[in-house]
């Protein structure tokens, strides 16, 4: 067996993958690749066997839900075997547990049986011609199956609808957008390229319009890859895309002083609620003071936090503040931005500078801010929005 795959055992029209004892960003994309394979080569069955799995983060929960999407489309079904307890938390974190069968064993898993397939005839009894047309109406009702499946795939990418299965696609009931807008007022941290635009052509003398844009790649609402604060770190343009939207929680630690550190005892009461593919956002209620030098003096996330978080798998840090670590200047020296160098050092990610965050009323935000794809760059900016979804 190569790195690149991993055991497939064909039984009939089942087939069973076994999958490794860690499943993250390193080799999600390939599992995901061998699951959609396996599907693609005629598996009726596609049994994802996770009992040796011991972790499974958010790139690994997207590669089963398209492996779910494909099998949905295929007429095909997927069973998950999982016993770790915490692997089972992520997908139910995901949802996964709502669509996908999921075993205890691998044994439970086969003996669920194969997908109802032509009945085959008793010796002795002789077929009539109902019989013979009984596989061509299972098949062609099939292919309308598999047909209306891709419609509603292909209209869900045009109506704003997110596709998980038949009877599942979710609908985009709002949109609130987190980002602060980028011109010549954004503020800037101390020393950062400030923002400039200045017009590179025109209706009246070129018949177009073309602006020229100057700024930091830290400008606005941005992203830091882990190459901001480490030289051996991803680029932006190298991180898994699955890091920059996922189920939102926001942590709200509005009312902490300036300069005052988020401790593990503020975020206690979320931590239940999130894990591997969680996109944790602190809400400081400081974007009041944008603008204005107090901004500078936002509170910021401590170490014992940021790693309390860390041990639950979350990757993805957001915050409505300039900096996730205490910003120097002449009379606060700060402490060397540890909780940056924490988050790099596993290939998380910091999105800064988010606004509007008191208008996500809603429980359960569908968090997304992707990053321009700045070849090489340390980071980006991000339009981020917050989607509430509704079946």
């Amino acid at each position: 067996m190569s790195d690149d795959t991993y055991p497939v055992q064909w039984m009939g029209p089942q087939a069973v993958v076994a999958l490794p004892e860690h499943i993250d960003v390193s080799n999600a994309g390939r599992i995901r690749e061998q699951l959609l394979l396996v599907i693609n080569s005629g598996a009726a069955t596609l049994i994802a066997d996770m009992t040796a799995t011991v972790s499974c983060d958010h790139a690994g929960a997207d590669a089963v839900a398209r492996a779910y999407q494909r099998a949905a489309v295929s007429g095909a079904q997927l069973r998950l075997v999982v016993t770790a307890p915490i692997v089972r938390r992520v997908l139910s974190l995901s949802g996964l547990d709502r669509l996908v069968s999921i075993y205890p064993s691998l044994e439970a898993a086969i003996a669920a049986g194969a997908p109802a397939a032509e009945v085959p005839v008793e010796p002795g009894l002789a077929k009539t011609e109902a019989d013979d047309q009984a596989p061509r109406r299972r098949g062609a009702r099939a292919g309308r199956q598999q047909q209306d499946a891709r419609q509603r795939v292909r209209r869900s990418r045009s109506l704003g609808e997110l596709y998980l299965g038949p009877g599942d696609a979710m609908h985009i009931r709002r949109v609130v957008d987190l980002s602060l807008a980028i011109d010549a007022d954004t503020q800037v941290y101390p020393g950062d390229p400030h923002v400039r635009f200045a017009p590179a052509a025109t209706i009246d003398k070129d018949g177009f319009n073309l602006l020229s844009v100057e700024m930091g790649s830290q400008s606005g609402t941005n992203c830091d890859a882990p190459y901001h604060f480490l030289d051996g770190g991803a680029r932006i343009d190298e991180l898994d895309l699955s890091l920059f939207a996922g189920r939102g929680v926001i942590i709200d630690v509005r009312g902490k002083l300036p300069r005052s550190s988020i401790q593990a005892a503020d975020i206690q009461p979320y931590l239940d609620n999130v894990g591997p593919g969680t996109i944790v956002v602190f809400h400081t209620g400081w974007p009041a003071y944008y603008g204005t030098t107090e901004y500078f003096d936002h509170p910021f996330v401590g170490v014992d936090a940021c790693r309390a978080l860390l041990e639950r798998g979350v990757k993805t840090f957001c915050l409505d503040t300039l900096n996730i670590d205490e910003t120097p200047d002449d009379d606060h020296p700060g402490t060397g931005f540890p909780v940056h160098r924490f988050i790099a050092q596993v290939g998380g990610v910091v999105v800064e500078n988010l606004t509007a965050l008191e208008q996500v009323d809603f429980t359960e935000p569908f968090i997304t801010m992707f990053p321009l794809r700045l070849t090489g760059a340390d980071g980006a900016p991000t339009r981020a929005v917050a989607m509430d979804l509704t079946s």
